[in-house]
Order: structure tokens, then C-alpha cells, then sequence
């Protein structure tokens, strides 16, 4: 096995997962505020738009908890190593946090782009 350091890992998790609990939070609230709109618009149009956000907001929350458990796991993994290597890591581990990294990206895009049309949707039925 090669083992390299890994720098800045640590700031990374810390802040990745500090955002899946923002994000956690943000999709409470915006299905809060779907249930209003499915309560006042009761006709097919609204609920069929009200039953694909029900279930976008259901999809971004399973990927929250899957990067979660990830990220968790890739600390877990990275310290023990860590501790084993005199402070270096496979590069498997290594090259786990740069997946990480571009899904964390990947992820905010996606969340980012489902709040913009979420927001069209409460302009037209608010």
C-alpha cells in the first residue's frame, strides 16, 4: 500500500458536515411551507407539482444522510490510519475524500437549482 498525507481533511468534513445540517434543516422548512401550499391549492395541477417536490425533497434528504454516513465513515477510517501511519493514510482514503469533495459540489448544485424552481413554483401558487 502507498500511504500520503492528507491535508486539510479535517476542515473539510467539519464544514461538509456542518452544510448537510444546514441543508437538513432547509429542506424542513421548505416542506413546511409545501404542506401550506398543498392546503390552500387542492387542484391537479398544484398537486401534481405539490407530489414531485414531496418527492425531490425525499431524494435530497436520503442524500443527505448517505453523504453523512460517508463522510462520517472517511473520518473514522482517515484517523485510524492516522494513528496506525505516523500520521499518513492510504490513498484510497485520500482519493475517498476527493469523491467526497465533488459530490459535496455536485450536491449543493442540485440543492441550489431545486430551491430556485421550488421558489417559481410558490410564486405561482402562494
Amino acid at each position: 500500500m502507498r500511504y500520503t498525507d492528507l491535508q486539510h481533511a479535517g476542515a473539510h468534513y467539519n464544514e461538509w458536515l456542518n452544510s448537510l445540517g444546514f441543508y437538513k434543516e432547509d429542506l424542513g422548512i421548505l416542506t413546511t411551507r409545501l404542506n401550506e401550499v398543498a392546503g390552500k391549492n387542492t387542484g391537479d395541477d398544484a398537486l401534481k407539482d405539490v407530489e414531485h417536490f414531496e418527492n425531490q425533497f425525499e431524494i435530497q434528504q436520503q442524500n443527505i444522510s448517505n453523504l453523512e454516513h460517508r463522510i462520517r465513515s472517511n473520518m473514522h477510517t482517515s484517523s485510524v490510519e492516522i494513528r496506525h501511519h505516523a500520521g499518513k493514510v492510504d490513498e484510497a482514503v485520500a482519493a475517498e475524500v476527493k469523491v467526497l469533495e465533488r459530490e459535496m459540489a455536485d450536491f449543493e448544485k442540485n440543492i441550489r437549482q431545486l430551491r430556485k424552481d421550488f421558489n417559481i413554483f410558490l410564486s405561482k401558487w402562494m
